[in-house]
C-alpha cells in the first residue's frame, strides 16, 4: 500500500500491485504534512497544517482517534513515526515533541526542545527517541524516564540537522547536515 496525501487534505491509500486507489480518509481541514504507517500496516497516522493528527484503521478507513497539537508550527505536524513494535507515536511541531500511548490513546511524555526538532526516529528497541534540531545538536530522549542526553557539534558554526538515522544495531547515529555533511555518531552506553 501506499498513502498519499492531496491538496485539499484527504489522504488516498493506493495499491502499489494494481495502481488503483482504495480508499480516500478525510477529516483534516487543511493539507497533511506527515504521515506514517504502523509497523504492521494496519493503522496510518496523518499530521496536518491544521495542527491536528488523526490515527486511522487501514482496513476501514476511519478515524480512530484525533488530537490537536497546541505547539503551533507553520509546517504543521511534522516527522510522524512509530515506534518499533508499534506502541508508541511521536511527533513534533516547531518547539517540542509529542509521545503517545497508541492503545490507551494517551500522551506519555513531551519534551520541550528549544533548539526546533528538525527530524526523529525511534532506536531500535523503542526505548529512545533520537532528535536532530535546527541548531545543529542530536537529542537522545529516553521519554519513559524523561531523561535526555545531547550530543553537540565541536564547531562554533552549528549547521541545521536536516535528518537523523539509528543503525539496526542502535550504536551509530547518523546526521544529514544542512551543510552537506552526513555525520556519524557514537550512541553513549550511560
Amino acid at each position: 500500500m501506499l498513502a498519499a496525501s492531496t491538496l485539499d487534505g484527504n489522504v488516498e491509500l493506493w495499491d502499489t500491485t494494481t495502481t488503483t486507489r482504495i480508499s480516500t480518509f478525510t477529516g483534516h481541514k487543511d493539507r497533511i504534512s506527515s504521515l506514517a504507517f504502523s509497523p504492521d500496516g494496519l493503522l496510518l497516522a496523518t499530521g496536518g497544517y491544521d495542527f491536528t493528527v488523526y490515527l486511522w484503521d487501514v482496513v476501514s478507513g476511519l478515524p480512530i482517534h484525533s488530537l490537536e497539537s497546541d505547539d503551533h508550527y507553520v509546517d504543521g505536524i511534522a516527522n510522524l513515526t512509530f515506534s518499533p513494535d508499534g506502541s508508541f507515536l511521536a511527533f513534533h511541531g516547531a518547539d517540542s515533541v509529542s509521545v503517545w500511548d497508541v492503545a490507551l490513546w494517551e500522551p506519555i511524555g513531551d519534551l520541550d526542545e528549544h533548539r526546533h526538532p528538525t527530524s526523529l526516529v525511534f532506536s531500535p528497541d523503542g526505548s529512545l527517541i533520537i532528535l536532530g534540531t535546527l541548531g545543529g545538536t542530536i537529542n537522545l530522549w529516553d521519554f519513559m524516564a524523561d531523561k535526555s542526553h545531547i550530543l553537540e557539534t565541536e564547531n562554533l558554526y552549528s549547521p541545521w540537522i536536516n535528518d537523523v538515522a539509528i543503525s539496526s544495531d542502535g550504536l551509530l547515529i547518523a546526521s544529514a547536515e544542512e551543510n552537506g555533511y552526513t555525520r556519524l555518531w557514537g550512541v553513549p552506553s550511560d
